[in-house]
């Protein structure tokens, strides 16, 4: 797979390829595999750890080195490629999430008022406030009301691309549900 930002080191006489990113249609893929090559020999590379190239359809054109995708990929693999780019952003998007989320643990279904009676004396530390009255209850709530619209922002985020993979996987399946047919009435008007 063509890619940039790599690790690339030297052990005894082997050259070791690890990870990179991996661009397709303005959106970067994060590799895990790891390839290495003799330096004196350089017959072939030779795939030490697979890591996530099941997921990334490439074909590789034996006239030179270049790692090209095929003219010849349909439209299923241009999916299954949308697909994990689209497992990759939500994938980031919970990794944020959980760094954001601190232990706060928002419910999905939990409104702002609920979320800061639930989390209030967090805030409250939070700005180092020693007893609670009115003043000290309002910065908490604007401090909360802050961390809240970040977090719901997030769960939109990956709800709208779980939503998008849904869709896409409702729309495989109708219209191989589709040909089905298509070939039943071929076969019932012979």
């Amino acid at each position: 797979v063509g890619r940039i930002n790599s690790h690339i080191f030297i052990i005894n006489k082997h050259l070791y390829v690890f990870g990179g990113l991996y661009e397709y249609q303005n959106n970067e893929i994060m590799l895990n595999d790891c390839w290495k090559i003799n330096i004196f020999k350089k017959e072939k590379w030779e795939l030490i750890h697979k890591g996530n190239l099941d997921d990334i359809y490439v074909e590789q054109n034996t006239s030179s080195s270049d790692v090209d995708i095929g003219d010849d990929i349909d439209e299923k693999n241009e999916k299954e490629i949308e697909d994990l780019i689209i497992s990759n952003k939500i994938k980031k998007i919970e990794n944020k999430l959980k760094i954001e989320n601190r232990g706060l643990n928002l419910d999905i279904n939990e409104n702002l008022k609920e979320f800061f009676s639930r989390t209030k004396e967090h805030w409250l530390k939070e700005l180092n406030m020693m007893y609670e009255n009115k003043q000290n209850r309002k910065s908490a709530f604007i401090l909360c009301e802050q961390k809240y619209l970040q977090l719901k922002k997030y769960y939109d985020k990956i709800q709208k691309y779980k939503q998008i993979l849904l869709e896409q996987g409702c729309e495989e399946n109708s219209s191989q549900e589709g040909e089905d047919v298509s070939f039943e009435e071929e076969l019932s008007s012979t």
